[in-house]
């Protein structure tokens, strides 16, 4: 492929050579980048290349990086488009959900305005717990975000602070998530997510407390007796 850089025209502006060189050669992608600029305008040549390889985006010309349409193809079929994709478009919110659908590092090349935007990194949530984890920490720690986020998606607990992963609430809310609403019973174990914590399940709880409630009705009929 480093050969192309050599190739003379008219041969070198002919897009049928290159389609010619980019399919036959699993290397013929990085052969692109030497093609002359109006020829890496084409959109079927640049969706060829990158059939071969994401990494031709970058090659292709900037009027098709900037096409939303395009950008937003070749996100679907790789998110990893993403670290080519012009400023612009990382501000877009499908092209970036687009991307994080597939692999949440995507999110790393998301402009810094959706980074910080608490309404779409929870909508992200929905589709990746661990996005909990990348929000800015006056969100991750402020507990009426965690409960959103648990709301959504239960697993997010797991990346809450150790104080928002110990609350009874938010715990519940999570076990909602995972199995829907219940009888109202106790759970036999609680999840706390790494630490388990034993709870009575409701017949030793009964029980427990019938014991409890005859030893102090032993002891009040004791005391009784002895101010007699």
């Amino acid at each position: 492929w480093w050969a192309a850089e050599y190739i003379a025209p008219p041969l070198k502006n002919d897009p049928g050579f290159w389609y010619m060189v980019i399919s036959q050669d699993p290397c013929g992608w990085m052969a692109f980048s030497y093609a002359p600029m109006q020829v890496r305008a084409n959109k079927a040549l640049v969706k060829q290349a990158l059939s071969m390889d994401t990494l031709a985006y970058k090659y292709a010309a900037e009027e098709v990086r900037s096409d939303r349409e395009f950008a937003l193809e070749a996100v679907k079929a790789d998110w990893r488009v993403l670290k080519s994709v012009p400023e612009e478009l990382r501000e877009d919110r499908e092209i970036i959900l687009e991307g994080v659908g597939q692999d949440l590092h995507a999110l790393e090349f998301a402009s810094e305005e959706l980074r910080q935007d608490q309404d779409f990194l929870l909508e992200v949530i929905e589709h990746n717990a661990r996005t909990l984890s990348y929000m800015p920490e006056e969100q991750r720690t402020n507990r009426a975000v965690v409960g959103e986020a648990v709301e959504r998606n239960g697993a997010a607990l797991a990346y809450a602070d150790e104080e928002h992963r110990r609350d009874r609430e938010l715990l519940n809310e999570a076990m909602r998530s995972f199995h829907g609403t219940c009888t109202g019973f106790l759970w036999k174990t609680t999840y706390s997510f790494g630490q388990r914590e034993k709870v009575l399940d409701p017949l030793e709880a009964a029980l427990a407390a019938a014991a409890a409630a005859e030893e102090a009705a032993a002891d009040a009929e004791g005391a009784e007796g002895a101010d007699a």
